[in-house]
């Protein structure tokens, strides 16, 4: 009932409509009115004017066809189509999709995306700032640029996460990439950044707990010397090298067909990184028809490689004799049947 109202400011006429405080009718009830209270149900055509006050409607208020505002004690509720899709709890818990939210917000939906932002560069964020202060707890998601997406901190750039249209994910801070994972797993993307293992425990010598590099590949095997340069046919020139931080291991076979002319010392030449460490031995070779040289009369009686330090390449033959002598081999020692074979490991420069 509206207060205050005596009978006489209340008219009705022939087709069902009241007009409070006014004669017009326009259907349903019109005019200024303070407080109502309706046993039924309130349609949006049924109030044409402001109400000022409290308007109880027991059975709730149509809003449109197929969309009703309802509520119980405490509850307030919205449907559409014969369907609950809001409600607020006496908790003051907002729940879309669902009739028991236990948070301040709990969106449901069992056949699609529960929540989709659109715009230009859409975001959501969580802050414990009620102002979103750029402090360091701030998390962003939406979108960069472009289709990336990403996971993002404060406004200073602490970027986490970014997804991209080209099926890979971007780890980094800002606009700077430090990685990534890509079809062919994790990648770093700036020289010298790696897998950090300082959390172990450390050996007394320890220089680095960087892992930084992995590599495979191959390389081309070459005898050259140190003076005159041979001249070699080869049947095989066959080289692989597997890189693991700055420890190499390489491999090598060499078969010759024609080998002429060549002086000094004998040398295989494109290793696929200079060598750091300083000199020393090699692997021990497995070679076939090569003239190993004598020393005062005598035959070698083992052999190594030796590294050349700061180079890619290592003496192919170090022999070592009776009398404690080393000499390394000739290139004058190659014939047309040689072939040769070594493995070792060095530490690049």
């Amino acid at each position: 009932m509206a207060s205050n109202l005596r009978v006489d400011q209340i008219t009705s006429s022939t087709t069902g409509s009241v007009s409070i405080g006014t004669a017009t009718f326009t259907g349903g009830l019109s005019g200024s009115i303070t407080g109502l209270n309706v046993t039924g149900v309130i349609t949006a055509t049924t109030l044409n004017q402001n109400v000022t006050g409290v308007v109880t409607a027991t059975g709730g208020f149509v809003v449109g066809t197929g969309a009703t505002i309802s509520g119980s004690t405490n509850t307030i509720t919205a449907s559409t189509n014969g369907s609950e899709r809001v409600r607020i709890n006496s908790s003051g818990n907002l729940g879309i999709g669902t009739d028991n939210p236990s948070k301040p917000l709990q969106v449901h939906s069992d056949s699609s995306s529960a929540v989709l932002v659109t715009g230009a560069t859409p975001q959501i964020r969580f802050n414990s700032n009620v102002g979103d202060g750029s402090d360091a707890d701030r998390v962003i998601l939406g979108r960069a640029s472009g289709n990336d997406q990403f996971i993002g901190g404060s406004v200073d750039g602490d970027a986490i996460l970014r997804s991209a249209t080209s099926k890979k994910v971007m780890i980094g801070y800002g606009t700077t990439e430090i990685a990534q994972f890509n079809s062919s797993g994790l990648k770093f993307k700036t020289s010298g950044m790696g897998i950090d293992f300082s959390a172990t425990s450390d050996a007394s010598g320890k220089t680095s707990e960087l892992l930084d590099d992995y590599e495979e590949g191959s390389w081309t095997p070459t005898f050259t010397s140190t003076s005159t340069q041979p001249t070699v046919t080869y049947t095989s020139q066959i080289g692989n090298y597997t890189k693991i931080g700055n420890l190499v291991y390489v491999s090598c076979l060499i078969s010759v067909s024609a080998a002429s002319g060549g002086t000094g010392s004998l040398f295989v030449n494109g290793l696929p990184f200079a060598i750091g460490e300083s000199t020393g031995t090699g692997g021990s070779p497995n070679f076939t028809n090569y003239n190993a040289p004598t020393s005062g009369g005598q035959a070698a009686i083992n052999a190594a490689s030796e590294l050349n330090s700061g180079q890619t390449r290592f003496f192919a033959f170090l022999f070592g004799y009776d009398n404690a002598v080393w000499v390394n081999g000739s290139a004058g020692g190659l014939t047309n049947s040689t072939s040769y074979r070594v493995s070792f490991c060095y530490i690049a420069s």
